[in-house]
């Protein structure tokens, strides 16, 4: 019974911490409590910035400060500061206070890597012009603007891209426009860009139109027949009537028809889109979201787990005292 009891109250205070301990992770995926950011440009250099973020974030570390490298060498990336010089990070997420610091290397010592890009249809996933290559310093990020193809229209007018290895493939991908009427490509600046725009309705014929025909017949009697002549403007004029009627019952037919039609809009270029984000979509029907909504930590979820277990192991003391309690009394009487 005292064993029991032991083990109950060990359990218990077992189930207790672990639950206290969660308390602190899941308020840190609360969006309302933000982290500090600190990058900084590290040992022989000035200045660093600091930015709040809330958990779960997804930062841009170049995108946040201006990196300038000390004479005689060039910006390689960021690494986390306490880890390896070689661990580069520059898209992450947040999760706590981290400082980042930029890393440098002597411009005697930088490599050169080569790229090949591929153009490709997105939906048959075939390449639909000739390769291009270049080459760039190793870890740079190079600007990649679209090729003109005909019949094709680009995701996006620039793709962007880091030379994290030598040979790098890129793909820049185009859907076929060839059946699309609402795209109009025109040359601007000596630029090409493609611009969506409605299709032209096709107007009614006049209502006055139909019926100066059938007016004709005012023309068409002489002096001497006056009075049919008379009567065929008056037929003239009921036929300019009827026609207008029509017209006028038939473009409201028409108006019917198109009344509530959903039409597809076709989607036009992007600006830049990040080849090495894993989020960015293969179209540019989704724009990949930052900040997306928290998730418990790994802590909280080891913590809520530890309550439900010490909840079950509760209970299963409990059964076993209250049977150990009954047969007890049963002996005993």
């Amino acid at each position: 019974m005292r064993l029991l009891k032991k083990f109950l109250a060990v359990v218990c205070v077992a189930g207790l911490a672990a639950m206290l301990a969660a308390f602190p992770a899941m308020a840190d995926d609360d969006t309302g409590y933000q982290y500090t950011i600190t990058i900084s440009q590290g040992a022989g250099t000035s200045g660093s910035v600091t930015v709040k973020a809330d958990y779960n974030d997804r930062l841009t570390l170049t995108g946040l400060t201006t990196i300038t490298p000390p004479e005689g060498y060039y910006f390689v990336g960021f690494h986390e500061a306490g880890t390896d010089r070689d661990d580069l990070v520059d898209d992450v997420t947040v999760t706590r206070d981290t400082t980042y610091i930029a890393t440098f290397a002597k411009e005697g010592n930088r490599a050169t890597y080569t790229y090949t890009v591929h153009y490709v249809d997105r939906d048959t996933m075939e390449e639909i012009a000739e390769p291009t290559t270049g080459t760039g310093y190793a870890n740079d990020t190079v600007l990649l603007e679209y090729k003109v193809i005909d019949n094709y229209m680009p995701l996006a007018y620039n793709e962007r891209a880091t030379l994290d290895q030598d040979g790098k493939v890129i793909n820049f991908y185009y859907t076929d426009i060839s059946q699309e009427t609402r795209i109009v490509i025109r040359v601007v600046d000596g630029r090409t860009i493609y611009v969506y725009e409605e299709a032209e309705q096709p107007t009614n014929q006049a209502a006055g139109g139909n019926g100066t025909a059938a007016a004709d017949g005012t023309a068409g009697g002489d002096a001497a027949d006056g009075a049919g002549a008379a009567d065929g403007g008056a037929g003239g004029a009921d036929a300019a009537d009827g026609g207008a009627g029509g017209d006028a019952d038939q473009g409201a037919d028409q108006g019917d028809g198109d009344e509530g039609e959903d039409v597809d809009t076709p989607d036009t270029p992007r600006d830049v889109i990040d080849v090495d984000d894993p989020d960015t979509p293969l179209d540019n029907n989704t724009i990949p979201t930052e900040g997306a909504g928290a998730s418990l930590s790994t802590i909280a979820k080891v913590g809520i787990i530890a309550g439900v277990v010490v909840v079950a192991a509760v209970i299963i003391v409990i059964i076993l005292l209250a049977t150990k309690k009954k047969k007890k009394d049963k002996e005993n009487n």
